[in-house]
């Protein structure tokens, strides 16, 4: 539970990059804040899709029959850290991923992909910031799902 937690913080603060655009024309004072985060904003995003990408493989056996129908938000708050981990991940490392990428023609097709999703690149990080924050809340037991 402790590496999907720290999956959650990470994604709390890549939620904050994605709708940075969004806080700053709200608040124009806290662009200082999105400024300091913002150089990180490569390693966040390599690190999301890891994080990511972990956690679904070890969350996946857990999710069957009676624990997936009792706690189903908590289910669905888990896969939304993990899976947002890893679409919000590669839209803000996506410049280190195409330097990764060997073939042209598959630069181009991460590039236009990414293009597709970046249009929802501020609610994108709202979900995830909300899924995150759902995580924590039935993790420290603040929210509870009830059974019928």
């Amino acid at each position: 539970m402790l590496l999907l937690d720290i999956n959650a913080i990470v994604l709390i603060l890549g939620g904050l990059l994605a709708v940075s655009a969004l806080i700053v024309a709200k608040r124009p004072d806290a662009q200082n804040v999105i400024a300091k985060l913002t150089p990180w904003q490569t390693i966040i995003g390599i690190g999301l899709i890891v994080l990511g990408v972990i956690n679904f493989v070890r969350i996946v056996p857990h999710i069957s029959g009676q624990a997936f129908i009792k706690n189903l938000l908590v289910v669905a708050a888990d896969l939304i850290v993990c899976g947002g981990s890893v679409v919000l991940g590669a839209i803000l490392g996506m410049n280190q991923i195409l330097e990764w990428i060997p073939s042209q023609q598959g630069k181009q097709k991460f590039y236009n992909l990414i293009q597709q999703v970046f249009v929802f690149q501020i609610l994108l990080g709202l979900v995830c910031i909300a899924g995150a924050v759902a995580h924590f809340l039935y993790r420290f037991g603040l929210l509870k799902f009830l059974a019928a």
